[in-house]
């Protein structure tokens, strides 16, 4: 096999073992959460006689996504200590592997103001697109379950999930792509495995779009702690401020975020005089 095929094979390979990593640990901590529920359940409604097993789905159904939050908390923690542990066993530094550099100071604010400027874009772009009424519907009902305002779907939802997606999705998947192809290549790549994780076909799309941008700035500053702050601070905005921002103002807002994105990408992109 030609070296160059064989090394963009091998880093194909790895990039989908790594999804597919995130996607055995996020499905079995729910399936281990669903039995859990499940039992419980048949166990309250056989002692008050209810052997419905309609209700019995309609009542795990509505108990599962309540706990969308707490899944999300321990498939994360699950994933980073078993992402670090592999690595340990195989006598790598796990930082080392993905987060080449660290992140340099001035790179900060600029990350901050950025994923301001682009959570209140993508909100404002998702309530005047013309998306189907019944895919949008779909979305907010799965906002809802992810974002609830809990100790676990706000912890999840601002810091754990995204660090865990971070670490696999930049971190790992994508600087192996890296390593064989363009950073194009690599980033359109890692974005779209990114994006279909989601599930939801506006969380695709925009999961994507988001993938990309992330997968820009952590090629731009070789630091995983970039994309973690704009994942963070991205998540935070646009699932607890932007929501509560009043529909009267969208132009102004969209406005105000496209000058927050431009603030952000030149604070990125200015140089030093020694770069």
């Amino acid at each position: 096999m030609n070296t160059k095929i064989k090394t963009v094979f091998m880093a194909l390979l790895k990039a989908v073992l790594y999804t597919l990593f995130f996607l055995c640990v996020q499905l079995t901590v729910g399936f281990v959460v669903g039995i859990a529920i499940a039992l419980g359940d048949a166990v309250m409604m056989a002692a008050d006689g209810i052997m419905d097993a309609a209700a019995i789905v309609d009542s795990l159904t509505a108990k599962l996504m309540a706990q969308t939050g707490v899944i999300t908390v321990i498939s994360s923690i699950i994933t980073v200590l078993g992402l670090w542990g592999f690595f340990a066993m195989r006598g790598k530094r796990f930082f080392g592997e993905i987060s080449p550099k660290p992140l340099g100071a001035r790179y900060i604010w600029p990350l901050i103001v950025g994923a301001i400027g682009l959570a209140g874009f993508v909100g404002i772009a998702l309530d005047v697109l013309p998306i189907p009424e019944s895919i949008m519907s779909e979305y907010i009902e799965a906002s809802a379950d992810v974002g609830a305002l809990t100790f676990s779907g706000i912890i999840s939802t601002v810091l754990l999930a995204p660090i865990a997606e971070e670490v696999v999705f930049r971190g790992l998947v994508y600087t192996r792509l890296r390593r064989a192809m363009p950073a194009s290549a690599a980033m359109l790549l890692s974005s779209l495995m990114f994006g279909v994780l989601h599930g939801q076909i506006v969380w695709i799309v925009y999961a994507a779009f988001l993938g990309v941008i992330m997968a820009a700035v952590f090629e731009r500053t070789g630091s995983l702690h970039s994309s973690i702050i704009l994942h963070v601070v991205f998540n935070l905005m646009g699932g607890y401020i932007m929501p509560s921002v009043p529909p009267e103002i969208q132009y102004i807002g969209l406005l105000a975020s496209l000058a927050l994105i431009s603030l952000g990408v030149f604070g990125l992109m200015r140089k030093r005089p020694a770069e």
